[in-house]
């Protein structure tokens, strides 16, 4: 007899495992539910921009493409400019 869950894909532990991380977080820092809620939401989106990010230069290490380092510096610059406010005037 097999386990409960032993044939559950792995990935599927990755929304609660989210939803969790980022509730207990935000919860350490404020103490009103409306910031908690809210600033859960917003480091669920970082946390999953990040293992999206992180999966994306996985995969394009993978396939081997002859311009991925290109890719990742112009990737790298629009960030930055982003997060500066450069790219915004």
């Amino acid at each position: 007899m097999t386990p409960l869950f032993a044939s559950l894909n792995m990935h599927w532990y990755l929304p609660p495992l989210v939803i969790a991380v980022s509730l207990v977080y935000s919860a350490t820092r404020y103490e009103d539910w409306g910031l908690i809620w809210r600033h859960a939401i917003r480091w669920a989106l970082y946390i999953l921009a990040f293992l999206g990010s992180a999966y994306l230069v996985l995969f394009l290490i993978s396939i081997e493409i002859p311009f991925f380092w290109l890719v990742l510096v112009v990737l790298g610059l629009a960030f930055v400019f982003y997060r500066t406010g450069s790219a915004r005037g």
